[in-house]
């Protein structure tokens, strides 16, 4: 529908929103939204229960965080920042803000969907609440809203239901303008209808009267043909449940689907657009079927926990083959210390994903075939004012795909730049090292060599990084090839027993270390000390940019006031024979 559509009805969906925010008793027999809608679901983002995850999140590290009495004086400079930017709507709609963050009750579900033979929309399934008086005026003010701008009501009955309806009907054409004028193809308009029906406690609003009806034929749960039959669907919300408990938050994407099906709702005339479709299963991408995920938080052991599966339907081919990451012992080596404020490690297939980039280059429509990547990088490598590397013969073909990713705290008080090293584990060292002393010899090297403990440095500007206060540095230190924007890293990862502890050793790596299984392809640890010590203070403090006006940040208490609530975290990822699930969680804070 043209802009004004979405003008005429715009205050109706969010009025509707908020009227869907209301809930009474959460039933035990509810039918859940997956059962309610058809099986063309392409996204969905679930709440079971708003109590529930209102409850649990008081209960998290975050929750306790907000409730400290050191946050009072910030905290009540908040309320009034959103007392005052909320007064207005407020106001019209005759709710308190204290009103307004008791609504919702209940659950809540939206869905991006397309029935047999509709149209793409959106689907908003929520509990109603029990005050019918708010509930009508909120209706009351809406249907002014929208009649206001244009749009008709109409009141009709679906499966036993009145189910009211909002619709921008279209102007005549003017028959006197020139006939020969020109006039776009027509395409069909994404949404022209909103509509909404209250049933047994449930208030469902939507975009289109096709999806009404199809929530409605399901309305029992004994539909056969639904979104909670989809195999993908089912795979990943097992895959992403904590043992036997019901995630706060459950979602699901089909990326692919959405696009697609985009493209052709709203595009059905740009040759360009549908020419991009054809593309997707060329480069590999047909093959990523959904992605979806689960929140939960205040388990017995988690502080909070994200759980995320993508789902891959038969072998990677394709772009997606540049993402493969063998599972292995991913733990941090002994040349990591305990100074590191984070620790990230990857195994990753670097030949294979070399080679799946060849294979897309080369099978383009409108590339030269066989042998076109491999006369790019060769012709790169034979540059006289380059390097005279070769990407994949001197450094891809001797990498081991292992990569490590160290973060360590400012030092000094200095917010930036963070420090940072990056190790990449080679399977033939001495070659690394030839590579480096190339790469040294040429006159655009903008550093120097020099000694340390029988390790040869090459250090260099910092600008390389973003910053010229700052110096860079390279070699090769126990097999790996590293690369750092601090020097001093680089030196205690040649000699680690310079360090007071190493990560490994650390109580909170010991504490997490519990919870990551032997073999992951990807493992990520963030320790909340020292590193977020210093952003917090320079927020704090004005130094760091960012204002927001009629708020004061020097009223946020010192870090010490708030450190006990920000627990170690982790996230680390396994494959799996139809994709990979990738875990995040923060342990819980100890009494």
């Amino acid at each position: 529908m043209r802009r004004r559509l979405a003008q005429g009805i715009g205050f109706v969906v969010v009025s509707i929103a908020v009227l869907c925010m209301q809930s009474s008793i959460f039933a035990a027999d509810i039918v859940p939204a997956d059962k309610l809608l058809p099986p063309n679901v392409y996204l969905l983002v679930d709440v079971p229960s708003v109590p529930d995850l209102k409850a649990r999140v008081k209960e998290s590290p975050f929750g306790q965080l907000l409730k400290d009495e050191a946050l009072a004086d910030f905290r009540q400079q908040i309320e009034g920042y959103i007392d005052e930017q909320t007064a207005e709507p407020r106001e019209q709609l005759g709710l308190g803000l204290q009103d307004l963050a008791d609504l919702p009750t209940g659950r809540i579900a939206f869905a991006v969907t397309r029935p047999a033979g509709g149209k793409l929309g959106f689907v908003l399934i929520a509990d109603t609440g029990s005050n019918q008086s708010t509930i009508d005026r909120l209706i009351e003010l809406a249907s002014e809203q929208a009649q206001e701008k244009g749009a008709e009501r109409e009141v009709k009955q679906i499966a036993e239901t009145e189910v009211v309806l909002f619709t921008k009907k279209e102007k005549e054409e003017d028959d006197s303008e020139d006939e020969n004028r020109f006039r776009p193809a027509p395409q069909e308009e994404p949404i022209d209808t909103v509509g909404y029906f209250i049933k047994d406690g449930t208030f469902v609003v939507s975009s289109g009267e096709d999806i009404l009806t199809a929530v409605l034929e399901r309305w029992d749960g004994q539909h056969e043909a639904t979104f909670a039959a989809n195999e993908t669907h089912s795979y990943i919300a097992d895959k992403c449940k904590l043992g036997d408990r019901e995630p706060l938050l459950n979602w699901y994407v089909d990326p692919i689907g959405l696009t697609t099906v985009a493209i052709q709702t709203a595009a059905r005339q740009n040759m360009q657009a549908q020419m991009a479709l054809q593309f997707l299963p060329l480069i590999g991408l047909g093959e990523l079927k959904a992605v979806g995920g689960s929140v939960d938080a205040a388990t017995d052991e988690f502080g909070s926990t994200t759980r995320t599966f993508i789902y891959v339907d038969g072998p990677t081919r394709g772009l997606l083959r540049v993402f493969r990451f063998p599972a292995a012992d991913l733990s941090p080596p002994k040349w990591v210390t305990g100074a590191a404020s984070s620790y990230a490690s990857f195994n990753w297939d670097l030949g294979g994903a070399y080679s799946a980039i060849e294979a897309v280059v080369d099978g383009l429509p409108f590339g030269q075939g066989p042998g076109t990547f491999a006369g790019m990088i060769e012709g790169l490598a034979q540059r006289e004012d380059g390097p005279m590397i070769h990407i994949k013969d001197d450094l891809i073909d001797h990498l081991s795909g292992r990569i490590h990713v160290i973060g360590a705290a400012p030092e000094d008080g200095v917010t930036v730049p963070n420090r940072a090293l990056i190790a990449l584990d080679a399977d033939d060292a001495e070659k690394m090292q030839e590579v480096i002393d190339t790469l040294a010899q040429s006159d655009e090297f903008p550093g120097e060599e020099r000694d340390f403990q029988g390790t040869k440095i090459y250090e260099f500007d910092g600008a390389a990084f973003g910053d010229a206060t700052t110096t860079g540095a390279a070699a090769i230190v126990n097999g790996s090839l590293m690369i750092t924007n601090d020097v001093d890293m680089l030196e205690q990862a040649i000699a680690p027993a310079r360090a007071d502890t190493l990560l490994s050793e650390t109580d909170a790596y010991k504490q997490i270390a519990r919870f990551i299984p032997k073999a992951t392809s990807i493992l990520g640890i963030q320790k909340h000390d020292d590193q977020s010590r210093a952003a917090y203070e320079a927020i704090r403090s004005g130094e760091a940019p960012m204002s927001i006006e009629g708020i004061d940040f020097s009223k946020l208490p010192p870090f010490e006031a708030i450190e006990k609530y920000l627990p170690p975290t982790a996230s680390y990822a396994i494959p799996d024979d139809r994709g990979a699930l990738y875990v995040g969680f923060s342990l819980r804070q100890q009494d």
